[in-house]
């Protein structure tokens, strides 16, 4: 089990902490609870970016294999769409369904 201040078993400074704070902070909107009255808290819908770097295991895969072997919640056809239209990309930049994931690759 790690501690909760460290990562990999190498310790995280404070700086380190307070960035991934602050990053965590700048998504999540600053009204986040409704309270329509049934005495229940909801939380307002928000979007969110999902975060990835290339896993070892999906390099020198296509992007679209990947999505549809390890995201299987949407057919094939979703994950296409979604390489092609750019809501799935690259280190920023969109890619063909059948780019080849490297090392390194930041996958948003």
């Amino acid at each position: 089990r790690q501690d909760a201040g460290t990562r990999f078993g190498k310790q995280m400074g404070k700086a380190s902490r307070k960035r991934k704070r602050e990053h965590l902070e700048k998504q999540r909107p600053k009204d986040v609870y409704h309270f329509p009255g049934d005495g229940l808290r909801h939380v307002r819908p928000y979007v969110y970016e999902f975060r990835t770097n290339a896993k070892g295991r999906w390099l020198k895969r296509t992007i679209l294999d990947v999505f549809t072997s390890e995201f299987g919640a949407y057919p094939n056809e979703y994950y296409e769409h979604a390489i092609i239209s750019g809501r799935i990309r690259v280190n920023g930049d969109i890619v063909s369904p059948s780019y080849v994931l490297h090392n390194s690759d930041e996958i948003v």
